[in-house]
């Protein structure tokens, strides 16, 4: 099928099977006075009259406008934008000679059918002289979201031809015709082998956020079909452009970051976007359910994930204002949620630093103690049997409402003792949820067993290998060295037997001191001459490879 349309077209026909309208550039240039035009009038105040219902005079028509117009094409510009996508326009009417104070909505969340979705091929930007062509840029209710940039995939590699290329043309067009790039919320750059996208703030280069979307949630891989031969072009047009997640995208997944002196755009990953929803499907539809283990491995932004997690349910009408428990294990971790990843989002969070806070918060309510609403982080050390157990059973605290949610950091280390089993007893109608890359499963400590319903293993994962695959993590890479000193696998049969022989004839107290102080296997590796070369070797492979790089080296050991 790809063979004989290029790739816009493909992409382009795809966006069509899922609802969207496609039209070329020159078509829409009838609805616009002039390529200048960065939003679509027409459509965009049909759109907003229909989502607020209301009619709008040509004043407020031209003072809403001007609102989005005017706003200056930097990061200052994008935030605000971006304020508008979330929360809406704060507006003044009159009406009978009353002045009524109303939130304007730019897109309706709740039934995507309200909304208008528009791709348009080869749309012309003209700006200051300059003028570009975008091989697609996607409208919602005449607003520009996104632009997509392809190269062909079929070329013989030559110069401009790679999604590189096309990710180098978008940057061009930024610096080119800003004033667009104020509404666009992330961009795509493909060439079929290759599809990337970004989120876009004017930043020099944005090689750091390059990022590759790998999932078609909540679409099957049997309902999307892809093309096996462009492995993630399919999984970024089901995944990202489909309408309920382009919307759920601008509102719930990328945000305004301050970082030190300034602000950046940051936006969900695959792993975050999908854990997020699966968590939100759960509190929301699978209501018999109340736990989810996240087994997500290192480089995956658990952090982020919880933060993203935190600010969907919050918002949810269907969760009537929730309570939202970040339960961590150490302090400098509680800082760091707080400091450097919910506020810098401008996501509020307030931080529990005392039992009798927390005591206060669990207490709120009046009467019927039901418990402060909102998003709030504690220790797990704060819930001490001997203070909250007696609260709870005289009455003091009634929670048992099932708008409240905990997510757990860090699950495997502290979810098991008597400070986790008071907090589960007081949140008894909660939804728990544990995070973790490292999940036990011992008698004593089973990370499965205490956060998974009964025949699931896990609500989601983000393996090594995904993380590896993503550059999260550096793969392990071994070798063999000084072979001679290695126990043989005939020489550790040997060993196994020989030990064997002699605990049978050993009472239970020689059994414990032999495996104690004896152990045949570890005399053998920590055996002086043995010691001695392994050293030299280490030594040597250290002056070699090592001392002269900016790289480190650690030395495990047996003992």
């Amino acid at each position: 099928m790809l063979a004989e349309r290029n790739l816009r077209d493909y992409i382009a026909k795809k966006l069509e099977s899922l609802g969207w309208e496609v039209k070329w550039g020159r078509e829409i240039d009838k609805e616009r006075v002039s390529q200048t035009e960065t939003l679509l009038k027409n459509r965009f105040f049909k759109a907003i009259e229909k989502i607020n219902g209301i009619t709008l005079t040509d004043d407020e028509k031209t003072g809403i406008f001007s609102r989005l117009m005017l706003l200056p094409p930097t990061i200052e510009g994008i935030r605000e934008f971006l304020n508008y996508v979330k929360n809406g326009i704060s507006f003044k009417f009159k009406r009978e000679k009353e002045e009524i104070a109303k939130q304007i909505f730019l897109f309706d969340y709740e039934n995507v059918k309200n909304n208008n979705f528009l791709a348009v091929k080869e749309f012309w930007i003209e700006e200051d002289g300059e003028r570009r062509r975008f091989d697609i840029c996607l409208f919602v209710n005449g607003i520009p979201l996104v632009v997509i940039e392809t190269k062909s995939p079929f070329r013989d590699e030559e110069e401009g031809t790679t999604w590189y290329d096309a990710y180098k043309q978008i940057l061009e067009y930024e610096k080119a015709v800003p004033s667009i790039f104020k509404y666009i919320q992330f961009c795509i750059a493909s060439d079929g082998y290759e599809t990337k996208y970004f989120p876009n703030y004017f930043a020099r280069d944005y090689t750091d956020q390059l990022s590759t979307w790998k999932t078609y949630y909540p679409f099957t891989e049997k309902q999307v079909k892809p093309l096996k031969v462009f492995p993630y072009l399919d999984s970024t047009i089901y995944g990202m452009l489909s309408k309920q997640n382009l919307l759920d995208l601008i509102e719930n997944f990328i945000f305004i970051k301050r970082f030190r002196d300034t602000y950046i755009k940051i936006m969900a990953r695959w792993m975050q976007f999908k854990a997020t929803n699966k968590i939100v499907k759960r509190v929301t539809e699978e209501r018999r359910k109340k736990l989810g283990l996240v087994w997500h491995w290192q480089g995956s932004g658990k952090t982020l994930t919880m933060a993203f997690s935190s600010w969907k349910l919050l918002r949810n009408p269907k969760l009537e204002v929730p309570s939202i428990f970040i339960v961590v294990d150490r302090r400098d971790l509680q800082r760091q949620i707080v400091e450097e990843e919910f506020l810098p989002l401008g996501i509020e969070i307030e931080p529990i630093k005392t039992i009798r806070e927390l005591v206060k918060i669990l207490k709120w309510g009046g009467k019927e103690r039901e418990g402060k609403r909102g998003i709030f982080i504690c220790l797990i050390q704060k819930f001490k049997p001997e203070k909250l157990k007696k609260l709870h059973e005289e009455g003091e605290i009634n929670l048992e409402r099932e708008n409240i949610i905990i997510l757990t950091d860090e699950s495997h280390r502290s979810q098991y003792g008597v400070l986790a089993n008071v907090m589960r007893g007081i949140f008894k109608n909660a939804y728990i949820f544990g995070f973790t890359g490292t999940p036990l499963s011992k008698p004593e400590r089973d990370t499965f067993r205490k956060f998974s319903p009964r025949g699931e293993l896990y609500l989601d994962r983000y393996g090594m290998l995904n993380s590896i695959e993503d550059g999260f993590t550096l793969p392990i890479r071994y070798e063999a060295r000084l072979p001679e000193l290695h126990l043989k696998e005939e020489e550790i049969e040997e060993l196994a037997e020989y030990e064997e022989e002699v605990l049978e004839e050993l009472t239970p107290e020689e059994r414990r001191t032999w495996r104690r102080k004896i152990r045949p296997k570890l005399a053998i590796l920590k055996s002086e001459e043995r010691i001695r070369k392994v050293c030299e070797d280490i030594a040597n492979y250290f002056k070699q490879k090592v001392e002269n790089t900016i790289l480190k080296a650690m030395v495990a050991t047996v003992d």
